[in-house]
Formats: C-alpha cells, sequence, structure tokens
C-alpha cells in the first residue's frame, strides 16, 4: 500500500516519479499493528523490533523525524504471563495490557539502544482529544521527544479506555484512527500504516464482500466513501 502525500510541497513526498530520486517527509508517524510485529508462529519478536528500528535510524540519519504508534501490549502481557508460569486466562485484556506495557516498550527500546536513539512512551486515551489542554501537552511532549532526537511511541491506554479492545474484537483498529489524530495534531507530512491487507477498506472485506479496496491514497482527492467509512478519520 501507498499513502501518498502532495507531490508539489516540500519534504513531503517518497519519490519523485520522474527523477527516480528519493525525497523524505519531514515528519513521519508510523503505525505497528500487532501483526506486523509477531513472527510466524504469532510471537513478538526481537528481531522484527530490531530491523523496524534500523529503518526509522535511516530516516533519521535523512532528517526525517518519526512518531511511532504501536499496538502488541495485549500480547506482550501474555508472554509474560507464560514466562512467569501463569495462566493469562485468568486476566481480562486491560490487565494483560497492563503488564505488556512495560514489555513491549522494553522491545522498543532494546532494538533502538545500539543507534543512540531514546524511546519515550506516550499512553492516551480518547478523551484526552475533548481536552485542548490535554492535547496541547501530549503535542509538547510528542515535540519535545523529537527536538531532542528521540522516538515518541504512542498506544491508547487499554486500562483506563477498552475502546481499543472493543473494536479489536469488531476487527477495528481504533490505533489507526488514533494514529491519524495524532498526524493532524503534529502537522506530520506523512503517514505509514503497516498492516498484513493489501490497502484501505471502506469496511470490513470479511463482512462486506461489498467493500472497496483502495491499493493508493491520495489525501488531496480523498475519495468520499472512504471519508464516510471512516467516521472522518482520515481527514
Amino acid at each position: 500500500m501507498n499513502y501518498r502525500s502532495h507531490p508539489e510541497e516540500e519534504g513531503q513526498t517518497f519519490r519523485d516519479n520522474e527523477s527516480k530520486e528519493l525525497i523524505y517527509p519531514q515528519r513521519l508517524v508510523v503505525k505497528f499493528g500487532t501483526e506486523n510485529l509477531c513472527n510466524s508462529n504469532g510471537e513478538l519478536d526481537q528481531v522484527i523490533f530490531n530491523d523496524y528500528a534500523r529503518q526509522i535510524a535511516e530516516l533519521r540519519a535523512q532528517g526525517v523525524e518519526v512518531i511511532v504508534v504501536s499496538s502488541a501490549a495485549i500480547q506482550a502481557g501474555r508472554e509474560y504471563l507464560g514466562e512467569l508460569g501463569k495462566d493469562d486466562s485468568r486476566y481480562d485484556k486491560p490487565q494483560l495490557s497492563s503488564l505488556g506495557q512495560a514489555m513491549l516498550m522494553s522491545r522498543w527500546k532494546f532494538a533502538f539502544d545500539p543507534y543512540g536513539i531514546g524511546v519515550g512512551q506516550i499512553l492516551v486515551t480518547y478523551a484526552n482529544w475533548n481536552s485542548e489542554e490535554e492535547k496541547a501537552s501530549i503535542k509538547n511532549c510528542i515535540l519535545g521527544l523529537l527536538e531532542e532526537g528521540d522516538i515518541p511511541i504512542l498506544n491508547e491506554s487499554d486500562p483506563v479506555s477498552n475502546k481499543e479492545i472493543v473494536s479489536m474484537e469488531k476487527r477495528i483498529s481504533e490505533n489507526d484512527k488514533l494514529t491519524s489524530m495524532v498526524t493532524f495534531l503534529v502537522d506530520a507530512n506523512a503517514v505509514l500504516f503497516l498492516t498484513d491487507e493489501r490497502g484501505v477498506y471502506t469496511g470490513d472485506p470479511k463482512r462486506d464482500p461489498s467493500a472497496k479496496l483502495y491499493e493508493e491514497i491520495d489525501i488531496r482527492n480523498m475519495p468520499l466513501d472512504l471519508v464516510i467509512s471512516s467516521g472522518g478519520a482520515l481527514v
């Protein structure tokens, strides 16, 4: 999937099609789903984290500021309990997330350590966006970390708001919406959703065979049916 930004604006395209020269965005938001961080056995894999960190470090070397939105806290919690020999079925998903947040951040820290890049965790809820003061605080924290050369890593605070958990069970990612909200909050030039799907659908193709697939999106000319299906999160 390609998410194309404005080609005529400085620092907002990934490739000049005529010269084939790579042009990097100034500020990029990348969303990692749980499936993007797991191996074929469905387990979180440090090698995968390490490879993503290497690529982000390369972008940083090109002057790109990168903000990460990372899922997988629940999976990390399950694996942590497995290491302790505990039965994860005794825990609900907010509890699994609370146990897994530290483990998830530990993986990201280990991945970025070789490059001397720090990682800062920012847990948010949708209620934060209802408060201009809290929204400004989140923005200041993100921009402050970027200014110091660190990587902000955001996730929804599942123990406080289980909206992501409920939506996940419906095969809808609230972290996708969070990613869009963060993108506009910090005036990012580009956003990248890592997914195992072929592109962006107007609905869940597993439930709605008529869901339309968009393999490439031009944000200057967003399809109306995609805007409607996203609840406005993509505008």
